[in-house]
C-alpha cells in the first residue's frame, strides 16, 4: 500500500505533463477563426476547430466563430446566446466581450487572459424552432 501512493502520484504527474504539452501552444493569438460545421445537420453534431482555443497569457483576442458552410440546411447563431461562456462569475467578469457581428453565420467575442483558466462555452445554433448544442473548451495560459 506505501508504495501505490508514489506510484500513483507520479503517474498522475506524468499525465498532467503531457496534457499540458499537448494544449500548451497557443493556437489563437491576436485573433483567430474558429470553424464551425455540421456536416449533415445537428444529428451528426457540431464540430469546431480548433478545440480546445489555446490564448497566450496577457494578450487580448478576438475570436471569430463562422459556420462553414455558411447557410447549411438554415442554421444559424442564437441571436444573443450564439457563442455562451459558462461559469461567467467575478472571477471571468472583464475576460468576455460580445462584439455584434451582423451575420447570423458568424459570432464574435473579444477575450482578455487574465492568467491560467479553462472556460467551457456552449456554441448555440438555431433553425426556426430547432436547436443544437455543443460546448467545447478555451484555454488561457
Amino acid at each position: 500500500m506505501k508504495k501505490a501512493a508514489p506510484l500513483l502520484a507520479t503517474c498522475a504527474l506524468l499525465l498532467s505533463l503531457s496534457s499540458a504539452a499537448q494544449y500548451g501552444t497557443p493556437n489563437c493569438k491576436d485573433s483567430c477563426t474558429v470553424t464551425v460545421n455540421l456536416a449533415a445537420g445537428c444529428g451528426s453534431g457540431i464540430r469546431v476547430a480548433p478545440d480546445p482555443i489555446t490564448v497566450p497569457r496577457s494578450n487580448t483576442t478576438t475570436i471569430t466563430w463562422n459556420i462553414v458552410p455558411a447557410d447549411p440546411n438554415g442554421w444559424k447563431f442564437h441571436e444573443s446566446k450564439g457563442i455562451l461562456i459558462q461559469g461567467l462569475d467575478s472571477y471571468a467578469k472583464g475576460r468576455f466581450k460580445p462584439n455584434a457581428s451582423g451575420n447570423p453565420h458568424s459570432f464574435v467575442i473579444e477575450h482578455q487572459n487574465k492568467g491560467p483558466a479553462a472556460f467551457k462555452y456552449d456554441v448555440n445554433l438555431v433553425k426556426g424552432t430547432e436547436t443544437c448544442t455543443l460546448d467545447p473548451i478555451i484555454l488561457d495560459w
